[in-house]
């Protein structure tokens, strides 16, 4: 488990499942995130003794957190390419992949729905738009606008937009979220893979925004999907 705790709120939380696929669901993103995930996935792999399947990264729920730490994390899976976009009024500034060979080259599959906002929804938008990823659940909240925090008295503080999130495809996340591969909402269970997989190469139109409550992991219909992906091996992640 990662344990950086604030509140006695873990903001992430690190666990296999089957002995096969790992599993790291994040609340909000932190500095040393990075450095945590890699160190779980070497114990995770060293603990197993076998070869890990693939990486589910659930954003359910996730508020984002600090820009840098949110693109501190994508750079970890990603080769090249570009990661984010933030358009101010005075400029537009692109956070491009800074190494050469990922640190990280396990298939990856990332969770959403209506809870997934601001930072969180950068780092989905990021893998999914660079191919590194697949994107299941539900339309995300659309929270891509900056905010800058001014102080005006000692006890007060005045916070303006001062510009915008895009992903790296140009699209702005501020109202329209993010679309995933596939769109879970309204389905009622996950019994057949191959009903998911039918929407792989057809544009979502349109995905309800709903929210996942956590309550029973037998009808958790975006996980199962995301572990029969990952270890159905006629069923390709990406």
């Amino acid at each position: 488990m990662l344990s950086k705790d604030i509140q006695d709120i873990p903001p992430a939380r690190f666990e296999s499942i089957e002995d096969q696929v790992a599993y790291l669901h994040i609340k909000y993103f932190y500095n040393s995130l990075p450095l945590d995930v890699k160190y779980e996935l070497e114990q995770m792999k060293s603990s197993i003794n076998q070869r890990i399947k693939g990486l589910i990264i659930d954003l359910r729920g996730s508020a984002g957190g600090v820009v840098t730490d949110v693109i501190a994390l994508a750079d970890i899976f990603l080769s090249k390419g570009i990661i984010s976009s933030v358009v101010t009024n005075k400029e537009k500034e692109k956070h491009a992949a800074t190494s050469n060979a990922t640190d990280i080259e396990l298939p990856i599959v990332i969770l959403v729905d209506a809870g997934t906002s601001s930072g969180a929804e950068l780092f989905a938008a990021a893998l999914k738009d660079n191919q590194r990823a697949v994107v299941i659940g539900s339309n995300t909240n659309g929270r891509g606008m900056i905010h800058t925090i001014f102080t005006v008295r000692d006890d007060r503080s005045l916070m303006t937009p001062s510009g915008y999130f895009y992903t790296p495809k140009g699209r702005a996340i501020q109202n329209a979220g993010i679309k995933p591969h596939v769109c879970t909402a309204g389905m009622k269970d996950n019994s057949s893979v191959k009903g998911y997989m039918s929407y792989f190469g057809k544009k979502t139109k349109y995905c309800d925004r709903t929210l996942h409550l956590f309550k029973n992991d037998s009808t958790d219909i975006e996980l199962g999907v995301a572990l029969k992906m990952l270890l159905n091996l006629e069923v390709s992640p990406i």
